[in-house]
Formats: structure tokens, C-alpha cells, sequence
């Protein structure tokens, strides 16, 4: 009988070797084809017709507060004008002016696709030396409206500038500057005005070129090689919005279609494509940003016998929550042992916490394995480095911070998130402060 046992036994192992010899080869062939699959980083940023990965809607009244920091010392300073001035009789007087901007406001302008346009007041002051009589200094008054338009800039790895081309201004043919000095004896205030106008209108468009508005960040998710760049630049004149689209060196095929339109206590939005993510978690990954390997209970280890690939990520929205799903395939390529495959997903929820939105992992589970009825503990996997990757895309991607204003900050109020047409939308009330 004891012997009996005992070969039963050794049959038993033998069929186990038997098993592994023959499972391990297969599952190591499926693991290196799927690894073959996966995403890898174009060689460059696409330019023509490329899809929009992100995108980042503004209202005029943001766009107001954003040029005005950046343009309004540019402004003055560039009223900042000596010169000598022709007059229509062939005179020439000297005038020395110290302008100012006051009440700056931005809009948008049917012009060109995407012109806004600048109005305000002119203050200050005018010195003019007019033949015979003492310099007259008198005050500066007056309005103007300058229309330029919104381009992109230089992207560098930090992002792309937005910037207002200035320069184009006088190109445009739609400006205009109107400088009061009525002060002056009523025959020279008359002669004076229009060529002086001119001068001031040529100073700004000479002097101020391309002004850096704002540089719109790369998601920064801390993977080499994954950068950004401009896609498309659109405008709604009527609803006085402003939308930028950026895409990626990621090859996502899928791109969001620019909506512009937005809630009016909202003059802020940020929206990403969710087919972003799985290419994303590959190059993270591929480049060893994170782990490939794991323990069986989910932890990093260059040695363990899990490999991990990622199949799929989706959203979806009820009324009470944001969801998301990522699906993984973990790998067992145990030197000895069995050789196994299971399928993993981890379900998360997508959160605002202020002004930020947060993802929290809520279940993970099996769906489906090469070896039936395999203890792994994938609840472990809640926390491995690969699902944590995913919640920083999602969290990265969707913040405030992808604007980055120079001389600035921020804050957003009445933050809100929707998952609607394919894409991830945050939005909410921004105010800029210097």
C-alpha cells in the first residue's frame, strides 16, 4: 500500500513537471508578444492634423486677467516715446511722452481666427516742443484698441508658450489710438493729435513684439521622453472663448473634439482624452520609470516573478461618481513552478478635493486565469507602483497647474468634474493674483 503511495506521488510530480515544462514556454512566448505590442514614443511631436490629446479652454474675462499681467508694463513702457514728430504742414517738433494704460480690458474679435482685442484708456503726459513758444507739457488722454492675435510659441520641455502677437497689430489694420492733448492752444491740439496717435500706435506695435501670455505645462508624470506640443488654437467670438489643443508624442490615434462652450460661473477648463493613459503606463514602464516586476502580493522586486502588462483603461459616470477601470495581465514566470497568466482589474473613482481632483483605488479583483482556481491576492495590487501610475496620469493631467502664468498664481473655486463624449473634463472658476 505504502508503495502504491509513494508512486502515485511521484507520478503526480512528474505530471506537475510535465505541466510546467509545457505551460511555461507558451505563457513566456504570450508575455514577450504582448510586450511587442505595446506603446512606444513617436521620434517627434506631430504637427499637421495631429490628434488633440488635451486641451484647455479660457474664458475672456481669464484671458483678460492673464493678458493684463503680462501686458500692462510692456504697455507702458512702450508709451514711453522720444521722438520727433512730422506734422501734416512738414513741421517736425520734438515730444517726449509718459503713457500709461488704465481700465485694460480683453475681447474677442471677429478680425482674424483667433484675435482678441485690447481696449482702454490712455493717461500720462506729453512734453512737445512747438516752434517759438515755451515746451508745453500737457496731459496725456485719450483711447486705443489693438487688435492682435493669440499664437503659439516656442514649446520647449517644460510646455508651449502662449503668446500675443503684438507685432501683427499694425499688420492687421484694425487698431486704433486716440491721444487727447486738447491742453495745448487749440491750433496745435488740432495738428498734433493725429500724427501723435500714430507714433504712440507704432511705439507699441514696434516695441512690444511677441508678449508671453502664459506656457501651457506638460502633464508632468515624471517619464522621460514623453513631451508636448500645439495642435489647435480655435476661438468663439460670440461666447468670448479661447481654446488650446495639445497633443503628444504618445500614439493615440483617438483626439478629443474641441468644445467650445462653458458654463458661465466657469472661465476655466482642462480636458484630457482617457486613451492617453494606457500608452502612457507602457512608456512608464518600457522606460523603467516603473517597476515591470513584482512579487506575487504586488510589490516592486527587480527579482520577482510577476511581470505586469497593461491592457486597457476606461471611464464612466453615474450620478454620484466618477469611475475608472485599468485592466492588467499579471505574468508568473517562475524559474520553477508553475507558469501562469491571470487578468487583474482595479477599479478606482475620481474625486475633487478643492481645487484638485484625486483618484482613489476602491476594488481590485480576477477575471480570468491560464491556471483556474490560482490563489494570488491581487487586493495586494491595489497599491503596487504600476495602478499608482495610473492615478498620477489622471491627477496630473487634469489640474489647474498644465497653466502656468508668469509672475502669477492661481487659485480655482467651484471646481467640477464631468466625463462626457469620450473625455475628462475639470473646470471652475480661476482668479489670477500677482
Amino acid at each position: 500500500m505504502t508503495r502504491r503511495i509513494v508512486a502515485l506521488m511521484a507520478v503526480g510530480v512528474a505530471l506537475l513537471a510535465s505541466s510546467c515544462s509545457n505551460t511555461c514556454p507558451q505563457v513566456r512566448s504570450d508575455y514577450e508578444t504582448q510586450l511587442k505590442e505595446e506603446s512606444t514614443f513617436l521620434a517627434d511631436v506631430p504637427s499637421a492634423d495631429a490628434p488633440v490629446h488635451f486641451g484647455i479652454l479660457l474664458r475672456t474675462e481669464l484671458l483678460n486677467q492673464l493678458v493684463a499681467n503680462a501686458l500692462e508694463a510692456n504697455l507702458n513702457k512702450a508709451l514711453q516715446v522720444t521722438d520727433d514728430l512730422k506734422l501734416p504742414s512738414g513741421q517736425t517738433i520734438g515730444i517726449k511722452t509718459e503713457g500709461q494704460v488704465a481700465d485694460l480690458g480683453v475681447y474677442a474679435d471677429k478680425s482674424c481666427e483667433n484675435c482678441v482685442r485690447l481696449a482702454g484708456r490712455l493717461d500720462g503726459k506729453v512734453a512737445i516742443k512747438l516752434p517759438i513758444i515755451p515746451i508745453q507739457r500737457v496731459p496725456l488722454r485719450g483711447t486705443f484698441s489693438l487688435v492682435a492675435p493669440i499664437v503659439f510659441g516656442p514649446t520647449t520641455a517644460d510646455g508651449t508658450e502662449i503668446q500675443l502677437d503684438m507685432a501683427k497689430a499694425a499688420q492687421l489694420g484694425h487698431s486704433s489710438l486716440d491721444a487727447d492733448v486738447s491742453q495745448l492752444p487749440p491750433t496745435w491740439a488740432k495738428v498734433v493729435r493725429a500724427p501723435l496717435a500714430r507714433t504712440l500706435l507704432n511705439a507699441v506695435s514696434k516695441e512690444l513684439g511677441e508678449v508671453k501670455v502664459a506656457t501651457v505645462k506638460t502633464p508632468d508624470l515624471g517619464i522621460k521622453g514623453f513631451v508636448s506640443g500645439p495642435a489647435t488654437l480655435k476661438t468663439n467670438v460670440n461666447a468670448g472663448l479661447l481654446y488650446l489643443g495639445f497633443t503628444s508624442n504618445l500614439p493615440v490615434e483617438a483626439g478629443l473634439v474641441p468644445k467650445l462652450e462653458l458654463p458661465k460661473s466657469k472661465n476655466f477648463q482642462v480636458s484630457v482624452h482617457p486613451a492617453m493613459v494606457t500608452p502612457l503606463i507602457q512608456a512608464a514602464l518600457n522606460s523603467g520609470k516603473i517597476s515591470r516586476t513584482y512579487t506575487e502580493g504586488g510589490k516592486a522586486n527587480q527579482n520577482g516573478p510577476m511581470h505586469v502588462t497593461v491592457n486597457s483603461f476606461g471611464m464612466s459616470q453615474t450620478e454620484t461618481s466618477k469611475n475608472f477601470d485599468m485592466h492588467l495581465r499579471l505574468w508568473n514566470l517562475q524559474e520553477s513552478g508553475q507558469c501562469y497568466w491571470a487578468d487583474a482589474v482595479t477599479k478606482g473613482s475620481l474625486e475633487v478635493e478643492g481645487d484638485k481632483v484625486s483618484a482613489k483605488i476602491v476594488d481590485a479583483k480576477i477575471t480570468e486565469s491560464s491556471l483556474p482556481g490560482i490563489a494570488l491576492i491581487v487586493a495586494n495590487w491595489k497599491t503596487s507602483d504600476v495602478v499608482e501610475s495610473g492615478k498620477l496620469a489622471l491627477e496630473k493631467s487634469l489640474s489647474k497647474d498644465l497653466l502656468s502664468l508668469p509672475g502669477s498664481s492661481s487659485k480655482l473655486e467651484r471646481a467640477g468634474l464631468m466625463v462626457e463624449d469620450g473625455q475628462l473634463d475639470f473646470s471652475g472658476k480661476m482668479t489670477v493674483t500677482k
